[in-house]
Order: structure tokens, then C-alpha cells, then sequence
């Protein structure tokens, strides 16, 4: 347990100040270079323990590793809750729906702004192909998308009627009047 602490906590002390790696979460590098410190210092403690039985050795490793994925979620797992949250997009298409818009979803949906919004009616889940036909049959609605799946054809100068980062993605909601030709 005691190299991979240190390599762990070494690593994350150096961290925030190599270049950063798109496929890495953001927050890493927003980290203290302490919380690396600090979890080398856990290994080096760990280091100096008189060595128990095997038994005794392996209940240590892991209520350790419970006690350290503990502490990271802890210190850091407030940083995800932004990233998931929908009910502010989710109060935007109930608003939508109350006020007699339809809603498309364009590619895969599962369900994410159904309990949040309240939403008491379903989704038109489209493809881009289908989005013009959708769009000339409900020139008031609202479209749903993905940064990451697909972004329609916009008339110039158009911006979404809400938007947030979402996973590892932008989460963009259009007005129909926004897509060229809509």
C-alpha cells in the first residue's frame, strides 16, 4: 500500500502544473498541490506500521482504500454535482410544455428531465434527418441537443435559449426559430 500512496499522492501534487490532458477530468488540475502532499504523508505513516498478520494485512488494505475513495469523493465530488445537474434545464422545457411547445430531443434520450421537470408529457425523440419535418410542424417548440451528438444549422447571430455544461458536453436548448429554415 505504501507505492502506490506515494505514486498517487506524488502524482497529484504535481499535477496542476503539467499541461492538461483533454481526456482528464477538469477538476484535477484545480486541485491543491497539499491534497497530494497530504495523501504522501498517508503513505508514508502507512510505511512505519509494524506489519501485522496476513489477515490483519489485508482487513488494513482495505478499510484503507474505503477510507481513501471516502476522502476523495468528499473532497472532490461536489466538483461532479454540477455536471449532472438538470433541473434548471429540466424547469426550462416544463415551462416549455405548460405553456402548449413541443419538446424534441434530438438522438438518444433517457428519461434525464422527466422527474426533475415534472414533464406529464413525452419527448418527440428525433433524428437529424428528421429535425426540418418536426421543426415545420412546430414552429413554437423547443429543441433539445447535444454539443457532442449534433448542432443544427443556425440563422446568423442565433444563440440557444439555454445552455449548460452537462457530463463532458454542452447541453444546448434551441428554439425552432433559431434553425435556418425553421
Amino acid at each position: 500500500m505504501i507505492f502506490p500512496l506515494l505514486l498517487l499522492g506524488g502524482l497529484l501534487a504535481v499535477l496542476p502544473g503539467l499541461p492538461r490532458v483533454g481526456f482528464l477530468p477538469e477538476f484535477l488540475w484545480q486541485l491543491s498541490p497539499f491534497v497530494g502532499v497530504g495523501i504522501i504523508g498517508v503513505g508514508a505513516a502507512v510505511g512505519w506500521l509494524p506489519l501485522p498478520a496476513i489477515e490483519a494485512r489485508i482487513a488494513n488494505m482495505a478499510v484503507t482504500v474505503v477510507v481513501l475513495t471516502t476522502l476523495a469523493l468528499l473532497v472532490s465530488g461536489w466538483q461532479f454535482n454540477a455536471r449532472y445537474d438538470l433541473s434548471e434545464a429540466a424547469r426550462v422545457l416544463a415551462t416549455a410544455q405548460q405553456q402548449g411547445s413541443a419538446v424534441a430531443h434530438v438522438g438518444a434520450y433517457r428519461g434525464e428531465f422527466h422527474f426533475a421537470g415534472r414533464l406529464t408529457q413525452p419527448l418527440d425523440i428525433v433524428v437529424p434527418e428528421q429535425l426540418g419535418q418536426w421543426a415545420a410542424g412546430h414552429p413554437d417548440g423547443l429543441i433539445v441537443t447535444y454539443a457532442n451528438v449534433w448542432q443544427p444549422a443556425l440563422v446568423p447571430g442565433a444563440v440557444p435559449l439555454y445552455e449548460q455544461a452537462y457530463r463532458d458536453t454542452q447541453l444546448r436548448i434551441w428554439p425552432v426559430v433559431a434553425l435556418k429554415g425553421g
